[in-house]
């Protein structure tokens, strides 16, 4: 059900930025979505996804004055929110971050905020993939960069999993390449935010391995976890790309970085993982 349940939301979120309306008839919806699954690796049939569309109620189907049937997005319901809720959730959102902005402002707080090294931890999961062990070495793009190495002991899938962070734009981005070929990606981000608030993140996957013998889909999903703001991570934009095979397990520690005094949001707070 997840994985049908990922395909339908991207499926949905790709319609809204591609398309600049909400109904299709049925050969535009056919022609949209073998777009989607070409470009992102899909492996389904078009009258599978829109039954489950259909009854999960990502859509909505009605018929124009000549019987064509017409397929209606964006409707509320337990998927979807309506222009007017989105709007008072993002101006909620920027008032809440501009609080914990000045809040995080005043050394004293950040004193009691900074309490690391658990800030990054790798998770590997499904053994169905013979493709040994990897490194994956992600990067953070900034003028401070600050490397992470995570290495994944585990055949199969591997799911990341960041904890504690704190995204100070909407277009943050978590790039994940997996250059040796790994099936069935996905990663569950965790972000610390302010309790009932939500910010989006774009996640993409570049993966150079033909998921043709797989049914699973390279689609990374976001689930949104309200904590108590007890520590936080500044990320800007992290890159993961698996490098190698290994041929034993490895074991993680953990290096604890603190920012530098001059506190915004350039300054990161960083993890190494490197073999003992």
């Amino acid at each position: 059900m997840s994985i049908w349940l990922n395909v339908a939301e991207c499926f949905i979120r790709f319609l809204e930025s591609s398309s600049g309306h909400e109904r299709f008839l049925r050969d535009e919806l056919v022609v949209k979505f073998n777009h989607f699954k070409k470009n992102n690796g899909v492996n389904m049939r078009f009258s599978s996804i829109l039954h489950f569309l259909l009854q999960e109620k990502f859509i909505k189907m009605t018929n124009d004055r000549l019987g064509n049937e017409i397929f209606c997005i964006k409707i509320k319901g337990p998927h979807n929110q309506s222009n007017e809720e989105n709007e008072r959730n993002r101006q909620k959102n920027d008032k809440e971050k501009n609080k914990f902005l000045q809040y995080i402002s005043n050394p004293k707080n950040r004193s009691k905020l900074l309490d690391g090294p658990t800030d990054l931890e790798i998770v590997c999961s499904h053994p169905e993939c013979e493709v040994g062990n990897g490194i994956y070495k992600c990067d953070l793009k900034d003028s401070s960069a600050i490397t992470y190495k995570m290495l994944v002991r585990n055949k199969g899938n591997f799911c990341i999993v960041l904890k504690k962070c704190f995204l100070f734009r909407e277009h943050d981005v978590i790039r994940i390449t997996d250059e040796i070929g790994c099936c069935n990606l996905k990663a569950d981000i965790e972000v610390e935010l302010p309790a009932g608030s939500e910010y989006p993140i774009v996640v993409t996957c570049l993966s150079k391995e033909k998921l043709g013998c797989y049914s699973a889909d390279v689609i990374f999903t976001f689930e949104r976890i309200d904590v108590k703001r007890t520590k936080f991570h500044l990320l800007r934009l992290l890159e993961c790309r698996r490098t190698s095979d290994l041929s034993e397990t490895l074991k993680a520690e953990s290096e604890y970085k603190r920012p530098s005094m001059k506190f915004n949001r350039d300054n990161l707070i960083g993890i190494t993982f490197a073999e003992k």
